[in-house]
């Protein structure tokens, strides 16, 4: 199943572009697998707790969620290269590991291996390339009275890396954030940032919820996006905003 992205006016929607779209190309429709057994999705998990440290392994063989664009010759000369989104196959191999450290630290990392993974690449003829890939990820937790404190490094190298991808080798993203529920409980509070420092760009976030009771939820939020303009973050410039919301629970 694909990703679904969030309609406009939802609090999540966030109108990515298509880097391939700018260059002068044309979208096709997708080339959806059918919904067969074939098709499917399978996986296993061990979990195993031993003393303070929590071990999980995972293998999971799936499709992508999101696109990859094969390039498609038009019949007509005059027309542009058609892109037609395809979502390929995905074995992943990982681990995941949280271990609580003396004075209330919570360690956690994970780690997975994808040994063919599908990309967009500008010197193919089909525009598409395969390489392996190795994520990860790494974290702190600490509680602190009603305040979760956390802070998050990611990242994706991808293996056999060249020039011509549409992506970059590394994709590092610093995250650290605050939680907390206060007044008991009635109020929800969310602080955090997030950085990724190979384009310069940022992501700041403030919401707050406040549930005088069962039925009614009182909502702001602000984002607001910086760094250059042909950055992840930095796109979004022009689209800072701050939310509103009244929510009734009948």
């Amino acid at each position: 199943m694909k990703n679904q992205p969030a309609k406009p006016g939802s609090e999540y929607y966030i109108p990515v572009v298509e880097p391939l779209l700018d260059e002068g190309y044309r979208l096709l429709p997708d080339d959806l697998p059918s919904n067969n057994l074939r098709n499917g999705e399978f996986g296993v998990n061990f979990s195993r707790t031993f003393g303070s440290t929590d071990l999980n392994l995972i293998a999971f063989y799936t499709r992508d969620d999101d696109p990859v664009y094969r390039f498609v010759s038009p019949e007509n000369p005059d027309d542009a290269t058609g892109l037609r989104p395809e979502y390929h196959r995905q074995l992943q191999i990982g681990a995941g590991l949280a271990h609580s450290l003396e004075g209330g630290f919570v360690l956690r990392s994970e780690v997975s291996w994808l040994p063919r993974v599908t990309y967009n690449a500008f010197d193919q003829p089909d525009g598409l390339a395969h390489s392996p890939t190795l994520r990860g990820l790494i974290g702190v937790d600490y509680l602190w009275r009603d305040w979760l404190l956390s802070v998050q490094a990611s990242d994706q190298y991808i293996i056999d890396w060249q020039s011509d991808y549409t992506l970059r080798q590394h994709q590092p993203i610093f995250t650290v954030s605050a939680t907390a529920n206060s007044f008991s409980a009635k109020l929800e509070t969310r602080l955090a940032v997030s950085a990724m420092p190979h384009d310069d760009g940022q992501l700041w976030q403030m919401k707050n919820i406040y549930k005088p009771d069962d039925s009614w939820a009182y909502g702001l939020a602000i984002d607001v996006f910086s760094g250059p303009s042909a950055g992840y973050f930095g796109q979004f410039g022009n689209r800072d905003r701050i939310r509103l919301e009244v929510r009734h629970q009948f």
